[in-house]
């Protein structure tokens, strides 16, 4: 809403008033300039939003606004000692077997916590050159 149609809504506020019960058609227009108000400014919220996008373009990140932020419970697990099944493997050497997105998602610390909680319950071993094994 500009300045003159504000400046005409107020106007045009009291000059109906004039000659009627003051209070019913006050209302009236009270409700109906508010009712304008709230209109312009979601209106304006959109329309700020839709600016704020454009101006980011494609400067966001892929994850941003992504409702999985992280991998289900139990995947670290799994993927380890799937990993580890055939041969001994740097906690590098196991984020580069990653096939699936659920399996590139997770991190070094995640993986080596993972190995760390496996050796603590004696599922996994660390040989001496930093290769994690299966605890036979």
């Amino acid at each position: 809403m500009t300045d003159y149609q504000f400046v005409y809504a107020m106007w045009a506020l009291r000059m109906s008033a004039v000659g009627e019960p003051q209070s019913r058609q006050f209302n009236g227009l009270i409700a109906q300039f508010q009712a304008l108000l709230e209109a312009e400014y979601k209106r304006g919220a959109a329309e700020a939003l839709e600016n704020i996008a454009k101006v980011l373009g494609n400067r966001l990140p892929a994850s941003f606004g992504s409702v999985e932020k992280r991998v289900p419970k139990g995947v670290a697990k799994k993927f380890v000692a799937k990993t580890l099944a055939d041969t001994p493997m740097s906690i590098a050497e196991i984020r580069a077997a990653a096939k699936t997105d659920l399996e590139r998602r997770l991190s070094y610390q995640t993986i080596r916590l993972e190995l760390e909680r496996g050796r603590k319950d004696k599922r996994f071993k660390k040989s001496s050159g930093g290769k994690w094994t299966v605890n036979s």
